[in-house]
Order: C-alpha cells, then sequence, then structure tokens
C-alpha cells in the first residue's frame, strides 16, 4: 500500500501543476476566466463628478491691473546698473564684424574687431566710465594692447570711447 501512493502523489503533483498553470485545453481559461468575462464599463456607466468648487465663483473673481510698459522701471531704477550696461557696437549692422563692449554691473568684455579677428578682453567698468582691461585672449594676427579707457554716454544714446593710446570710437547700444 505504501508502494502505490508513493507512484500516485507525484502524479497528482503533475496534474495539479498542469491546471494551475493554464497548460491543457485551449478552448477553456484557465481557472475558468475569459476575457469575456472581464467587461469595462464604458463612460455611460460612470458616475458624474463634480467640478470643483472656486469660492465666488468666476463671475465674483477680482480683475487684475494690466501692467502696462510705464509701470515698468527702467534700467536707472535697479539697483548697481548703470547708463554703460548693454551691448554696444560701432556698427550695430553688422555685429559679426564690429568692436564690441558687453558692459553689465560694472563687468566689461570687449572684442576689438569682432568674431573675424578680434581679441576677446575681459575687465571693469567705474560709475564715471574708466574701462580697464585685466587681461585679453588673442584671435587671430592682431594682439589688442590698449588696455584702459574713458567712456562717456551721450546725449542721443551713444557711447564715446577714448582708449589711452588716444584713439575714440563710437558705440551704439543693441540692448
Amino acid at each position: 500500500m505504501h508502494r502505490s501512493i508513493r507512484l500516485a502523489l507525484p502524479a497528482v503533483a503533475a496534474a495539479s501543476a498542469l491546471v494551475l498553470t493554464g497548460c491543457g485545453d485551449d478552448s477553456e481559461p484557465p481557472f475558468g476566466v475569459g476575457a469575456e468575462d472581464i467587461q469595462i464599463p464604458d463612460d455611460s456607466d460612470l458616475p458624474d463628478v463634480p467640478d470643483p468648487e472656486v469660492p465666488g465663483g468666476e463671475e465674483e473673481q477680482p480683475d487684475v491691473p494690466d501692467l502696462g510698459d510705464e509701470d515698468m522701471p527702467d534700467l536707472g531704477d535697479i539697483p548697481g546698473s548703470s547708463p554703460f550696461d548693454g551691448e554696444w557696437y560701432v556698427d550695430p549692422a553688422d555685429t559679426d564684424a564690429s568692436p564690441n563692449f558687453d558692459i553689465y554691473f560694472g563687468q566689461v568684455s570687449f572684442t576689438d574687431m569682432g568674431a573675424y579677428e578680434g581679441d576677446l578682453c575681459y575687465g571693469t567698468i567705474t560709475e564715471d566710465g574708466a574701462i580697464t582691461l585685466d587681461e585679453c585672449s588673442m584671435y587671430g594676427n592682431d594682439e589688442w594692447t590698449d588696455m584702459s579707457a574713458t567712456a562717456e554716454v551721450n546725449d542721443d544714446g551713444t557711447m564715446n570711447v577714448t582708449w589711452s593710446s588716444g584713439a575714440t570710437e563710437t558705440y551704439q547700444n543693441v540692448a
């Protein structure tokens, strides 16, 4: 009797595994549940959920005033800014070839002959327009050697720069 139970147990275990994994007849779904037994509700079966309430409703919301350009401060009202701040070019129509100053909050970057040849220099400008270039990276054949200048913003919005060598240039702000 012990011998028949030992042979029957592995057979029962194998049959149980086949039933649990769904192996066998492909026409019947495993565990008796098929795709046709699963129902997904369409939108008509879903309950209506009200929109969240907005306190006061849309009609009672206050109007937000339009801040026109006249309400915006100019650069003179921003602490630390100066009339020298901006992007300055000798020839704004050809910004790639024009000498250029970028001046913001007392920091200066200067390109002497535009992107084609110009050295790139960095330095500072004081409130009275004294420009000091601390270092330059040489690009091209000509090295920039004028390391100081004086700048003055004119009434027409242009900026005159007089270099320590005596050369003077007039720049226009495009920013």
